[in-house]
């Protein structure tokens, strides 16, 4: 309120857009992935609904914020880079 030019700072839409992204979309997107897994060894499960979570979370942040970064610096990146 006290600054309303701050709505166009890139940093506060994207995180907005994170953050919407994430309350929209991470539960429905992470039950849809989790929908059919069924793993009787507790310890592989919980492996499972942890890398579908964070899937999930990373995914649905990103519904977001890529278009408003093509919008806002008029290009995007997706590099996979090795973990070396």
């Amino acid at each position: 309120f006290l600054n309303p030019y701050s709505i166009l700072d890139v940093g506060l839409q994207l995180s907005f857009g994170a953050t919407l992204g994430l309350i929209l979309y991470a539960q429905k997107f992470n039950d849809s992935l989790l929908r059919y897994v069924k793993i009787k060894n507790k310890l592989f499960a919980k492996l499972v609904y942890y890398l579908a979570g964070t899937f999930a979370v990373s995914i649905c942040a990103m519904i977001f914020t890529v278009p408003i970064t093509m919008l806002s610096f008029g290009t995007f990146s997706f590099v996979l880079e090795p973990f070396m």
